[in-house]
C-alpha cells in the first residue's frame, strides 16, 4: 500500500472506488477537490478507503511513499519502480525491480541519495537492494536483505541499508560507497 503524503498544496492518496478498482488521487489540500485520478496495478493499494472524505481511513494505512524531484514523481509498488510527471500523471518510465529470484519485491519508500558524485534512486525490498539513476538504469544490486526492509539512510558519505525483524537470526545492515556499480553483494 502507499501511504499519503504532501506536496505543496496537493494531497496524493490511494483509494478503492466502487468496483474495486484501485486508483490514487491528486486532491487540492486547501479545498479537497479532487484534481488527478489515475489507476494503478489492483491488488498493489491494500488496506485503501472507498471514501477520501474518511479521513481517519485515509491516513490509518502504511507503506510506500512516493518522491518528488525536479518535477517528477517516482513510486516503488511491489516489484516495480516508476517515474511519472508529478503535476500531469504521464508516465515517464518503469521498470522492474529483480528477477525471477524470489523476494524481489518491497514496500519501503525509495530513498534519494545525493552522494555528491550522482542521485540514485535506491530501492530496498524482500532479498534486496538496487540503486537506479534518475532515468530508471540500474547501477548497482545488494543481495542479502530479509523480509523486514526499513527505508535507507545516509551518513558520513556512505548509504546504510538494513534488514530483519525482531527475533529474526539474520539483521545485516550494510554500508555503500558512493559510485558503486553492478552487484556489490558480499559472498560468504
Amino acid at each position: 500500500s502507499t501511504a499519503p503524503w504532501l506536496e505543496g498544496d496537493a494531497l496524493y492518496v490511494g483509494r478503492r472506488v466502487k468496483d474495486d478498482s484501485e486508483r490514487m488521487v491528486m486532491v487540492d489540500a486547501k479545498t479537497g477537490e479532487i484534481l488527478r485520478e489515475e489507476a494503478t496495478r489492483k491488488g498493489y493499494l491494500g488496506d485503501l478507503p472507498r471514501d477520501l472524505h474518511d479521513w481517519e481511513q485515509v491516513w490509518r494505512y502504511e507503506g510506500s511513499r512516493p518522491l518528488v524531484i525536479d518535477g517528477t514523481r517516482y513510486v516503488a509498488m511491489g516489484d516495480l519502480l516508476s517515474a511519472t510527471d508529478a503535476k500531469t500523471g504521464a508516465p515517464r518510465w518503469t521498470v522492474k525491480r529483480g528477477d525471477a529470484a524470489p523476494m524481489t519485491s518491497g514496500w519501503a519508500t525509495p530513498f534519494i541519495w545525493d552522494n555528491g558524485r550522482r542521485p540514485e534512486i535506491v530501492t530496498i525490498g524482500r532479498g534486496r537492494v538496487v540503486s537506479y539513476d534518475l532515468e530508471g538504469r540500474e547501477l548497482w544490486r545488494l543481495r542479502g536483505m530479509t523480509q523486514a526492509t526499513p527505508s535507507p539512510v545516509a551518513a558520513e558519505g556512505l548509504l546504510y541499508v538494513g534488514s530483519g525483524a525482531q527475533g529474526d537470526a539474520n539483521r545485516p545492515l550494510m554500508a555503500v560507497r558512493p559510485g558503486a556499480t553492478g552487484d556489490i553483494s558480499l559472498t560468504a
